[in-house]
């Protein structure tokens, strides 16, 4: 009876201890069978290990500070050079809008003299023609009148006053003379329209030549205005398309540091993260290792009650 006692004894204590050597724990009835990780006793258990353990928190808490001050510096660095882009960013675009408001206000200035210049042009053009007009029909036309009106005068004169008095004078010789006369004013009469009629087409034909010359300098005039818009407008469409690839320039560079920006941000987190993971692994080893040294101190205790509970009943024995 007491070797079946024992045995008992024996084979509970076995399973005790095996139990505290796996740190496992009975599952419930009906349950699934499973095992449980307990962690070690609240009280301090003196081993050779501790102080290295201890040593090794403190050195791992004065990294982690010292990686998060390094961090944050970075962080401060990175956000300096992002201001100074910035800054750099919103000068450009002040320059930029300096720049094209001061050639807006060129190309209304230079607009501005070329309708005065063309204005004054038109205008001493108008006047010029005005004054030769002027002078063709108040004093050419106006001087050939008044002698035309003279000659009709004096032929008028002449035929019912001077012509009688001499018929009544002297007949036969008025007769010859006034043939003569008649003959002779036929003859001026011939002249004087022949030179009327040419005088009046030389008058004409200037007219129209002055016309036409008047239309072709209109011509003309509108002609070099419209090529001198068409300059302006070409000046103006180079200028904007420079301005459009300096603007473009500008925005490509903007876009070229904020890639570089994310790069480097994106490198950095990447390095960040794997530092943090190498002590979140460091950490966890550590930890680890604490369990498993408390677990073979643990171990060897119950080892050692283990193995004397069987000599301590035979002793009873």
């Amino acid at each position: 009876m007491m070797d079946d006692g024992d045995n008992m004894m024996d084979e509970s204590g076995g399973y005790q201890a095996y139990r505290e050597r796996s740190n496992a724990t009975v599952a419930t009835r009906n349950g699934p069978l499973l095992r449980v990780i307990r962690p070690p006793n609240d009280q301090e258990t003196d081993s050779k290990r501790t102080e290295l353990i201890v040593n090794a928190e403190e050195l791992l808490g004065h990294d982690m500070e010292d990686l998060k001050d390094a961090t944050h510096v970075r962080n401060l660095e990175i956000q300096t050079h992002f201001d100074a882009i910035n800054e750099r960013s919103r000068h450009f675009e002040e320059k930029l809008g300096a720049e094209m408001k001061a050639r807006d206000e060129s190309i209304a200035e230079l607009r501005a003299g070329v309708m005065r210049a063309f204005e004054g042009a038109f205008s001493a053009m108008e006047a010029k023609a005005g004054a030769a007009f002027d002078l063709r029909l108040n004093d050419t036309i106006l001087a050939q009148d008044t002698r035309e009106t003279n000659v009709q005068v004096h032929f008028h004169e002449f035929i019912h006053v001077t012509v009688p008095g001499i018929i009544e004078a002297l007949q036969g010789t008025v007769t010859r003379r006034l043939d003569k006369s008649h003959e002779t004013f036929d003859i001026d009469n011939t002249k004087l329209v022949k030179r009327e009629k040419k005088m009046t087409n030389q008058v004409e034909s200037h007219e129209r030549k002055t016309a036409q010359a008047f239309m072709d300098e209109k011509d003309r005039r509108s002609t070099t205005f419209i090529a001198l818009q068409e300059g302006i407008h070409t000046t103006m469409r180079t200028d904007d398309r420079q301005a459009e690839k300096k603007q473009n320039g500008m925005i490509d560079t903007i876009v070229a540091l904020k890639s570089q920006y994310d790069e480097e941000r994106r490198v950095r987190e990447a390095e960040d993260a794997e530092l943090l993971e190498k002590v979140s692994s460091a950490m966890e080893r550590l930890h680890r290792s604490i369990l498993d040294s408390f677990g073979e101190v643990k171990d060897m205790d119950d080892g050692h009650g283990v193995g004397t509970t069987p000599g301590d009943h035979n002793n009873g024995d």
